[in-house]
């Protein structure tokens, strides 16, 4: 009778057992960027574990019992985007998790960050990465020579300027553009430097010209005066219309007069640019011009029901068909065109280019071949 009341009050004690509980103070925390320590509590009876999936955040005390502290030490943050880690708590079959969040490293990134140029007129573009709002100024003492190129729409990834061209006795100069951070101290600087020299370049130095011929404008770009002169192999249909003369500072164009071409051959001449005053030194310019013959012209009379196309003693050429029954193909190796009705057809094979010769697979159906003007 005695152990009654011990039983009693064993059970009872069971039966009043509170239930495990797990509590943290936060469910979410923000590292300094710069790094440093942050903290949360754990409110528990219970034993507990302690997990971080972040590499560059680092948890203290990772094992308990009962209520603690834990302090979470942050690197800091050098890339250019935002991280979190997830520290997550488990107390028997109980589990809770804090979220860390480190913000970016901010800033502005400029490629190429400086130029060194000559003393032509160039047209630069800078590569801007940035995850920050930010502004261009470009510094005043060098507005007069480097602008913003308003020729097309302000891309603030992308931004272009112009810098003006430096005529060939001026001293060196220097500018800057500098890229800011709006209402912040990020800043990144693009430096700009030019060193005058004399120079004629063309915008290309390869032109290419129908046989017809005409009147070719060749773009330049020099800070000298220069004088154009025509290979003397060249001047029976070559000749400069226009001498470029004193231009200095700006673009230019030197006109050429191309005569019409009857050989049947390709024919090259140059045009070379040179300074006008013999004691400025500076490279010559030399471009070409390249002028294709007429396009030969083969006419087949035939009545064939089938025609394959030509062969070609050359790789370099083009050849229009025209089949004269109202289609035309461009010339591929193998092609053969059928015609319905059969009835007696003109097919037209023009073509140009580096070849020698022209080889009709058949002759069968073949009533006449004009080569005249082949």
């Amino acid at each position: 009778m005695k152990k009654l009341p011990f039983l009693f009050l064993l059970l009872l004690a069971f039966a009043c057992k509170p239930d495990p509980y797990l509590t943290l103070s936060v469910k979410e925390l923000q590292a300094p960027v710069e790094g440093g320590i942050v903290s949360f509590s754990i409110s528990t009876r219970e034993g507990w574990t302690l997990l971080c999936d972040g590499e560059w955040c680092t948890a203290a005390p990772l094992s308990g019992s009962g209520a603690a502290d834990v302090s979470l030490t942050c690197q800091p943050n050098t890339s250019y985007g935002l991280r979190s880690c997830t520290v997550r708590v488990r107390a028997g079959e109980l589990q809770a998790s804090v979220v860390v969040t480190q913000a970016q490293n901010d800033a502005i990134l400029v490629s190429p960050d400086v130029f060194d140029l000559d003393g032509r007129r160039h047209i630069i573009q800078v590569e801007v990465g940035a995850n920050i709002t930010y502004e261009m100024e470009i510094d005043p003492a060098c507005q007069d020579w480097i602008q913003p190129d308003e020729t097309r729409s302000l891309s603030y990834r992308q931004p272009r300027f112009i810098v003006s061209a430096c005529a060939p006795e001026a001293e060196p100069r220097e500018g800057r553009i500098h890229f800011r951070q709006k209402d912040g101290a990020v800043s990144s600087v693009v430096t700009i430097r030019q060193t005058p020299q004399s120079a004629v370049l063309a915008d290309s130095l390869v032109y290419h010209v129908p046989a017809e011929g005409g009147l070719l404008e060749i773009g330049l770009q020099s800070n000298i005066s220069y004088t154009a002169t025509v290979q003397y192999s060249a001047q029976e249909w070559l000749s400069v219309q226009e001498e470029a003369g004193t231009r200095v500072l700006t673009p230019s164009v030197c006109r050429v007069q191309v005569g019409e071409h009857s050989g049947r051959n390709i024919r090259e001449g140059t045009v070379t640019f040179t300074p006008a005053d013999a004691s400025v030194k500076a490279d010559p310019c030399v471009v070409t011009i390249s002028q294709f013959p007429p396009k030969s012209v083969l006419l087949v009379e035939h009545t064939a029901a089938t025609m394959a196309v030509p062969r070609f003693d050359g790789n370099t050429f083009t050849c229009l068909i025209d089949w004269g029954d109202g289609v035309t193909d461009i010339w591929k190796e193998g092609l053969v065109h059928s015609f319905a009705p059969v009835a007696t057809y003109v097919t037209r094979i023009e073509a140009d280019g580096n070849f020698k010769s022209i080889e009709v697979p058949s002759l069968e159906g073949i009533l006449h071949i004009d080569m005249r003007k082949f």
